[in-house]
């Protein structure tokens, strides 16, 4: 890999981990919103589903945000991991806007 790769490949996986955490803010209340009338219970894990799946497409859709050389399944597995953990990021931050840190 070029030494200017580098930096346009970091560049490129800031970009999408910022916007699988703004997706994961938007998905949350739509959720939230859609499935509040049935149960309650399905909302954490239907968003937790589609922010996986929101970043397995993206890895594999994106293989410039991968190392040089990985496979498929690699870059699945670190796709649906991002998702995951942006998921937890937009369960803490709506958390936070709606109880303060005082609730917290």
């Amino acid at each position: 890999m070029s030494e200017e790769a580098a930096p346009a490949r970091g560049l490129r996986w800031v970009l999408a981990v910022i916007g699988l955490a703004v997706l994961g803010v938007i998905t949350l209340p739509l959720a939230a919103a859609v499935l509040d009338r049935w149960d309650e219970n399905l909302i954490l894990p239907a968003h937790l589903l589609v922010m996986v799946l929101a970043g397995v497409l993206a890895w594999l859709a994106l293989p410039g945000l991968a190392k040089t050389g990985s496979s498929r399944s690699r870059r699945a597995v670190v796709g649906a991991a991002v998702g995951l953990v942006m998921a937890f990021v937009a369960v803490g931050v709506f958390f936070l806007l709606l109880n303060g840190f005082s609730g917290a």
